[in-house]
């Protein structure tokens, strides 16, 4: 109705008629809303915002990038807004004006249709007034929910693209803190940034129509203003520096009471439920006196918010009576009065505007940083269907992979910050950096190198772009060399379409990081000063291949983790994941994942809602959830993560028997397996030692060369197997003896002592019975 309503619909909100109608007869379910439009879904406004965010996001310049990233994406909207906020300003100013230009008419004895004019002047003026700042109120509310939900889907794309290192840098609490309390903050600033301006504009037209009035006796007043705008300013800077103490605070709290309720089970099982309501209420305790600090604060610009309009209009009469000594007529009184009524709500609300706008650009700050954090590179990860004639599925060349380390970028702009404030240091600082600077440049031959990535190189990782900014940032304990540190390295590998590939190797090896490199997880180290380090080294060997890391995966991927994952909803949904349902193959996946049995028992089969909210599964319950999800999926690269560990073994037998290579039989199979005996009917084996791929080839292949690692986890397998087999032969035979031996003293105990008390009670029942009977 909104797009299609002409201009006067539009100014007097004659479209949403129909609505109001409709609610005043029956209750209005949610069906009977109208959709919204397209230009206002947050798909398409956050495509508009992340456009102009892409250009302002590396620029270091601008202390709120993000602003200027608002305000260019929405320029349009917050223009016309601010345009109609100042027609609704200046017609305010009618009032006073049609005082004075009465209160001549009535004096000068003018002709009677100039009074009528006048009023009808101010009728049309107020009409005005009322429809501009209704238009605008409306146009700043629709801006409001724009940004905050084009906002709300940054944060949420940008926390599925970070870097493990971001990850550990911002936990699940200080995220949902950015989506719930910034994100409402953001969504009213432009409401609060376009109402200062409005406020000094009418502060302004009314100390101009002030001295037209009053002549030079309204700088009194205008001082008055000056001492208030001072002292709330220096008061919104306190309140600045207490709310982004508050905010680390509030997110420490977050993320110590989502941990309490992750880890509820363990603290239950110990009792730890005391100590950890402790440090929760500490952490309370400490948010809550910045929240003190913060209410005496605004307490402060209340006080001030009532005072002043008070102070403004006693302070210029007083002037203009005992400084001008002029004599105040009813006319200029009015008309005073009428301005300082109209002046009274901008100057009430200036402080309580600016120190939400302190608070909210403190929000943006926060979200800006969060928005900065580093992303999974792509640049070097070739995913989808590039070539469908390839017979290659993942290909990796050269693979130096890490974890990742970044800093915040909080921290990193508190240093800048501390760095500016210090004028001088002290001789002991000054040996101090010195010192430091020399154990950085020790730190290149230190032991934890040991993997030749130069420090420039970790550091461009961590930080980006190296500046004279952030490469001072660095100290001892966060030196990215040992941080850095790479969990992949010279991995070279190439899987074919249809190819089953196991991965072995001890815990630690590096197994589950391949995976993670696989679906494009870990950060890519490339490096040019690798080869020139290590070409001597004996461990690297015949294993370096110099150039950039490349990856390819041709195709696409289910990735069943070792900790399977559960959203909160039904069995059904879980399997699903968002696709259409589709009864056979929905069959083929509970089928072949085992599952069958565990719906029968459910109480509402598939319908069971699992998860958080939902019935407690265990780990193979969850694992099969997981890998009928993958079934379904029916995708073509399908990567399992020590699956078979977690359910037991004549299951874990059937489900590599039936899935891994009946109805897998034709996809590009990766798994990750404990399990020796699974391996001769791989097609190849990986085995995995210090981050490396160290022998590859078939079961045979691998059998037979000697002195290798996996003749060695062999060997380990095989006299593991025996001990248990013979602890379960001894088992067995002590048991038979037991038995036996039990048996015969229970046979023993029988003619001892039961048998000949049983015969003489049976006699005493026989000779009872002869004796009813002769009677």
């Amino acid at each position: 109705p909104y797009t299609n309503a002409n201009f006067i619909k539009r100014g007097f909100f004659v479209w949403v008629l129909p609505l109001l109608r409709y609610g005043a007869r029956q209750t209005v379910e949610k069906d009977d809303i109208w959709d919204i439009r397209k230009c206002d879904s947050a798909e398409h406004q956050c495509d508009k915002l992340s456009v102009v965010w892409k250009d302002y996001k590396p620029r270091r310049d601008i202390k709120y990038p993000l602003i200027n990233a608002i305000i260019k994406a929405y320029k349009s909207r917050i223009y016309l807004a601010t345009f109609f906020n100042l027609i609704t300003a200046v017609l305010a100013f009618s009032g006073p004006m049609a005082i004075k230009w009465l209160g001549n008419w009535m004096a000068g004895n003018e002709a009677m249709w100039i009074g009528y004019a006048i009023v009808f002047g101010l009728f049309i003026a107020k009409l005005l007034q009322s429809v501009f700042s209704h238009q605008a109120a409306f146009l700043q509310t629709l801006l409001g929910i724009n940004i905050a939900n084009s906002v709300s889907t940054l944060i949420y794309q940008k926390s599925i693209v970070l870097t493990p290192a971001s990850q550990n840098n911002y936990q699940h609490g200080e995220i949902v803190n950015l989506l719930q309390v910034d994100i409402s903050k953001i969504q009213f600033f432009f409401d609060y940034f376009s109402g200062v301006i409005i406020a000094f504009v009418q502060c302004t037209l009314g100390m101009w129509l002030l001295f037209d009035f009053l002549g030079v006796s309204f700088l009194g007043g205008f001082g008055v203003i000056v001492l208030m705008t001072a002292a709330n300013y220096f008061n919104g800077m306190i309140a600045s520096r207490i709310q982004k103490r508050l905010m680390k605070k509030r997110d420490a709290r977050m993320k110590a009471t989502t941990e309490l309720f992750n880890a509820i089970k363990i603290i239950k099982l110990f009792s730890w439920e005391q100590k950890f309501i402790k440090k929760v209420e500490d952490l309370r305790e400490t948010e809550l006196q910045d929240q003190r600090k913060a209410f005496y604060c605004s307490i402060f610009s209340i006080s001030f918010l009532w005072v002043t309009p008070m102070l403004i209009s006693t302070t210029t009469f007083a002037f203009y009576t005992m400084v001008a000594h002029e004599d105040l007529t009813p006319m200029t009184v009015f008309a005073s009065l009428a301005l300082f009524n109209i002046m009274q709500e901008p100057i009430r609300s200036l402080p309580r505007m600016i120190v939400a706008i302190v608070q909210n650009l403190v929000s943006l700050r926060r979200i800006q940083n969060f928005l900065r954090c580093q992303e999974l590179p792509d640049s070097n990860i070739e995913f989808g269907n590039i070539d469908p004639g390839s017979k290659i599925a993942v290909q990796i060349d050269n693979g130096w992979f890490s974890w990742g380390y970044a800093r915040r970028e909080d921290d990193i702009e508190e240093e800048q910050e501390k760095r500016k404030r210090q004028n001088s240091r002290t001789f002991r600082q000054r040996v101090s950096s010195v010192g430091s600077f020399f154990s950085r440049r020790r730190s290149r031959n230190d032991p934890e190198n040991d993997l030749g990535i130069s420090r420039q190189a970790l550091m461009s990782s961590a930080y980006g772009e190296i500046t004279d900014d952030n490469s001072a940032l660095l100290d001892d304990g966060d030196d990215p060399i040992v941080k850095c540190k790479p969990v992949l390295h010279d991995i070279n590998l190439s899987i074919n379409k249809g190819e089953f590939i196991a991965v072995v190797g001890q815990v630690g090896s590096g197994k589950s990081s391949l995976m993670s490199a696989i679906i494009g997880e870990l950060e890519i180290l490339n490096d040019s000063t690798k080869k020139s380090e290590y070409m001597d080294d004996p461990f690297r060997g015949n294993y370096y291949n110099d150039g950039d890391c490349r990856v390819r995966v041709d195709g696409a991927i289910s990735y069943v983790s070792q900790k399977a994952w559960i959203m909160n909803d039904t069995i059904k949904a879980n399997i699903l994941f968002g696709k259409q349902f589709d009864e056979s193959r929905y069959s083929i996946a509970v089928k072949f994942s085992c599952l069958a049995p565990d719906l029968d028992i459910l109480p509402k089969g598939d319908q069971t809602q699992i998860g958080e909210r939902g019935i407690t599964l265990s780990g193979g319950q969850k694992t099969r959830v997981a890998l009928a999800r993958a079934i379904y999926a029916d995708t073509d690269i399908i990567l399992l993560d020590d699956t078979l560990s977690a359910v037991d073994n004549h299951v874990g037998k059937q489900i590599f028997n039936d899935c891994f290579c009946g109805i897998f039989g034709r996809k590009t199979r990766v798994l990750i397996t404990h399990g020796i005996h699974y391996l001769p009917s791989v097609d190849r084996v990986l085995v995995m030692d210090g981050g490396r791929i160290v022998q590859s080839g078939t079961h045979d292949e691998l059998s037979q060369q000697e002195g290798g690692l996996f003749q060695e986890m062999l060997e380990v397998h095989f006299r593991f197997t025996s001990q248990n087999q013979n602890q379960d032969q001894g088992s067995t035979e002590a048991t038979e003896e037991t038995e036996e031996d039990h048996e015969d003293d229970i046979n023993e105990d029988f003619e001892d002592d039961v048998a000949p008390e049983l015969i003489r009670k049976i006699s005493i029942m026989s000779s009872q019975s002869e004796d009813e009977v002769a009677k």
